[in-house]
């Protein structure tokens, strides 16, 4: 076989070559190093949209022209500037290899199925893929397009045969989090991360979701809902979740290499730092490592967050992040009610001002909404259209009484 010597400049020139390919290959990573990752327009107003909501009629008519004149309502005002479009529960909105489509076999289940799921199909049957109109129209009007997956979702899972479900959790109970449980709570019937089915069948999860669609970033939401691994073992499993990210990080990367710009990987946890570690979710590994940009404070449902600690977070993903070599951006984040007398009633403006004025007088870059649905009427359209500025959430906090607890 004949040898081949490279002279000296074309072996510095195939170096060259090979650190530019690892650059752009890794480019999410260079960026993010070099502290050149921020929320792009502040203040930031992160919007999440969840699975269901647009098909339940509130929005619009069930087709291209009106996905694309929602997005349209939720930019004119200049306010919202990232779209969190949330695919899935335990099923998803797409034509998956993975997790069953919200309406296979609709019909096998009865009355208990979602009307919205027929929506979903209906656009399926049109061939409408609803996240690449969204995230196509939302790049249009300047938004940042990202998913947000839920990672253990179990909405009525108390009622076992319901469309909801996916047919890994309806054949697998032994990878529930309490196998033996009747579902109270609910979060018994959740998955259990420990399991290395359970992690693998969300990792696949995650490479399609990653591979379907341009966005910015993709988010895996740990709060809804927010057990994931076996009572009283939490921290000692905690590696199990740090996987799944770890993984998404390198999706994220992977991804960034084909579409050619940054892929961001975030996580959505609960809103006090000891509540999230307790459960193994553990956002200071995730941040000593350097596997996130983005952390969202929210709390579960319930009652908002009022007192959510947001320096607290500020200063420990500060000082993970500074070992990990990649700053991490931390938005704290709100549900949409909070409870009194036992009952649930939705935020006033002004609550949702206050929230904000709090958390800006911590030094937070913005605010994500969680559950801002524009049946809330007044609510709704101010928040999408004024946004959530501080002059303005200063002035409409002023004597505004909030409760202390929250769930």
């Amino acid at each position: 076989m004949k040898r081949f010597v490279a002279s000296p400049c074309a072996l510095v020139a195939a170096c060259v070559s090979l650190l530019l390919a690892v650059a752009a290959g890794c480019g999410s990573r260079l960026s993010a190093d070099a502290g050149a990752f921020d929320m792009g327009r502040t203040p930031v107003l992160i919007y999440n949209e969840d699975d269901s909501s647009y098909a339940t009629g509130r929005h619009g008519p069930p087709d291209e022209d009106g996905l694309r004149a929602y997005l349209r309502r939720l930019a004119a005002g200049g306010r919202v500037t990232h779209f969190f479009a949330c695919p899935n529960a335990m099923r998803v909105n797409w034509e998956s290899k993975v997790v069953e489509p919200y309406w296979n076999d609709l019909e096998s289940f009865g009355e208990n199925v979602c009307d919205w799921q027929f929506v979903w199909r209906r656009m399926h049957d049109l061939r409408i893929d609803v996240y690449r109109v969204w995230f196509d129209e939302a790049r249009a009007c300047g938004l940042s397009p990202w998913l947000s997956i839920r990672m253990n979702d179990v909405h009525l899972a108390d009622v076992p045969r319901h469309a909801l479900h996916s047919r890994f959790w309806h054949e697998h109970p032994e990878f529930r989090r309490v196998p033996s449980s009747r579902g109270i709570p609910v979060t018994d019937f959740a998955l259990d991360y420990s399991r290395a089915e359970v992690r693998a069948y969300w990792k696949d999860f995650l490479a399609e979701a990653f591979s379907r669609y341009d966005i910015d970033g993709l988010e895996l939401d740990w709060v809804r809902f927010c057990e994931h691994l076996p009572p009283g073992r939490e921290r000692e499993f905690s590696w199990c979740i740090d996987e799944v990210v770890r993984e998404a990080r390198r999706l994220a990367d992977a991804a960034a290499g084909r579409l050619g710009h940054a892929v961001r990987v975030g996580c959505r946890v609960l809103s006090r730092p000891g509540d999230s570690l307790a459960r193994g979710v553990d956002f200071e590994a995730w941040a000593r490592s350097g596997w996130i940009d983005l952390l969202v404070p929210c709390n579960f449902f319930g009652s908002v967050d009022f007192n959510l600690p947001y320096a607290e977070w500020r200063r420990r993903v500060d000082a993970c992040s500074r070992r990990g070599g990649r700053r991490v951006v931390v938005v704290p984040g709100l549900d949409n009610g909070l409870v009194e007398n036992g009952r649930r009633r939705r935020l006033t403006l002004a609550e949702y001002a206050v929230f904000a004025d709090r958390m800006y007088r911590q030094g937070a870059p913005g605010v994500y909404l969680f559950n801002a649905f524009d049946n809330d009427g007044e609510v709704y359209s101010s928040l999408v259209g004024e946004g959530l500025p501080p002059d303005l959430c200063a002035e409409r906090a002023k004597g505004v009484a909030v409760p202390d607890g929250y769930d």
